[in-house]
């Protein structure tokens, strides 16, 4: 892998699959990255908030390292197209908007253990509905908050889910339907 340095914005272009690793408490990111076919991995070492507000697109995909201890959030204003997949692989990712993941056909979510997937949709007028496939190996990061944490709105898992193992789902606030073959 590749370690990224960046500043607050612009735009990052991967040419092979990088790391974007943060020891400050709360980094904001306003640039696009361009995924080419690669991922990028982020790795929050303090148990901090990494924001990532800009776009990211291409036939790469987004994922957290194995060392990721805090929370990767997707800003308000980030509407992704990415084609590739997102992988969880520890800490969180928190999705704030519908548009903070892309939908229809492309690559799967997977959701490993010790990680979860906080879906904190606020807006009344729009849903979450991830169209992949999603595979699901854990209860979460640190076995306490779910592997899917809905917190808030209308969202909902419409392509293909796999367990294997426990899986424990938290819902806080709003609804959680999974439409698809389980």
């Amino acid at each position: 892998f590749r370690r990224v340095l960046f500043r607050s914005s612009g735009t990052i272009t991967l040419l092979g699959n990088s790391t974007i690793s943060s020891n400050s408490s709360s980094p904001t990111f306003t640039g696009n990255v361009s995924t080419g076919t690669s991922i990028l991995y982020t790795n929050v070492l303090n148990g901090g908030t990494l924001t990532l507000q800009g776009a990211f697109s291409g036939n790469g995909g987004l994922g957290t390292s194995a060392t990721h201890i805090g929370t990767l959030s997707l800003g308000t204003n980030a509407t992704n197209t990415y084609t590739g997949s997102t992988i969880l692989n520890s800490g969180t990712l928190s999705v704030q908007t519908a548009s903070n993941l892309p939908s229809g056909p492309g690559g799967n979510m997977v959701i490993n253990n010790n990680a979860t997937l906080t879906l904190a949709i606020a807006s009344a007028t729009e849903a979450f509905d991830w169209q992949r496939d999603l595979l699901i190996s854990g209860s979460g990061y640190g076995n306490s908050t779910g592997a899917i944490r809905n917190t808030a709105g209308a969202n909902k898992f419409s392509g293909n889910t796999t367990l294997t193992g426990n899986t424990v789902l938290y819902i806080d606030g709003g609804s959680l339907e999974f439409a698809g073959p389980v």
